[in-house]
Order: structure tokens, then sequence, then C-alpha cells
């Protein structure tokens, strides 16, 4: 699909140098190309997206635009970007965990920076970051927020119940849970005196 409009595009700027070096400058100008009968498509392009072709700035909206289409971003592979997923967010989100439950009082932002910097995550070539964990917390909280309102007592909250790893996820990130469990890892590496 690129190539003919690669070859179109060529044999226009083709034309255009040699307009040039017989009258000299020609400038290109959104106003003097025809959007008519002869230019079906581009009339169609504009009607149907209702752009004003008198408007320059909707010309580079409609480049843009096509640009997109005719030239998508590539597909995961080997040498390319990975696109995230919902497992790999999933995924995130449980590294995040662990690390919440090693450290309670570790900000996101600590969080995110350290497993950024992990092996896992930069073979993976994805950006991890605190937006990204963020985001994924925001979301599950509101798929978890009517069992974090069962929630009575969060100091008996019990962690790595089976099937509910999300809420574990939404309950260790929320202000109580990460108060909670910041006693707990208190209690667990105070000295024991006999």
């Amino acid at each position: 699909m690129t190539k003919p409009i690669a070859r179109l595009i060529k044999s226009e700027l083709d034309w255009m140098r040699e307009a040039q070096r017989d009258w000299g400058h020609i400038a290109v100008d959104p106003y003097l190309i025809m959007v008519g009968r002869q230019n079906s498509a581009l009339k169609r392009l504009f009607d149907e997206s209702d752009l004003d072709r008198n408007d320059t700035d909707h010309w580079k909206l409609l480049l843009a635009g096509i640009a997109q289409i005719v030239y998508p971003p590539p597909k995961p592979g080997p040498g390319r970007t990975v696109e995230w997923t919902v497992r790999l967010g999933h995924e995130l989100l449980k590294d995040s965990l662990r690390l919440r439950l090693d450290e309670p009082k570790k900000a996101v932002e600590n969080i995110a920076d350290e497993l950024a910097r992990s092996d896992k995550w930069k073979q993976r070539g994805l950006v991890v970051d605190r937006e990204r964990i963020q985001n994924l917390l925001r979301d599950v909280r509101a798929r978890a927020i009517d069992e974090l309102r069962s929630v009575t007592d969060h100091s008996e909250y019990t962690l790595g119940q089976r099937g509910k790893l999300m809420r574990d996820i939404a309950w260790a990130f929320s202000k109580e849970g990460k108060r909670e469990l910041i006693r707990r890892w208190r209690e667990r590496n105070l000295p024991q005196v006999s």
C-alpha cells in the first residue's frame, strides 16, 4: 500500500523540481490544490471528515491522519518495541506488590524505578514508570472497590487468598493497607528481647 503512494509522491516531486528549474520557486499552497471532480478521493476525505479545505491546519491534520493509516506503527517482534497487554500489566502489578510487601514504606515512584532497572523489564523493552503503575492500580481499585469496602479490620486482613490477587494489590497500595503493612513489617523486624 505504501509503495504506490511513495511512487505517486515521488513523481509529483520530480514534476515540481522540473517546474522549479524552469520557472523558479513554486510554493505548494493547499489553496491551489484542487478539491473537486478531478480529485474525488480528496474531496471525499474533506467531506466525510468535516475538514475545511481552506484551513491550512486542517490539511496538516488530514496529512497526519492519513500517515497513521498508511504507515501504522510496527507490530511487536524481534527488535521492535512491545506493546503493553493486560497480561503484562498484571505481571507488573504482581512485581510491584512483591516490592511493596518487602518494603511497605517504599513509594510507588521508587517501586517503578526499581522495576525499570530490573533485567526482566529492561529486556522486554517496556517503559515502566510511576504513571503506568498508578494507572494500573486505578483500574484494579475500581474493580476491587466493593471487596475492599468489606474489609473492616485491616489488622486481620489476610494476604494471598486464592483468587484474591487483585484485591491484595488494591489493599496493599491503599492508605490503610500500607499502614498495616508497615506495622506488620516493624513487628517482624523488631529485635526479639528474651
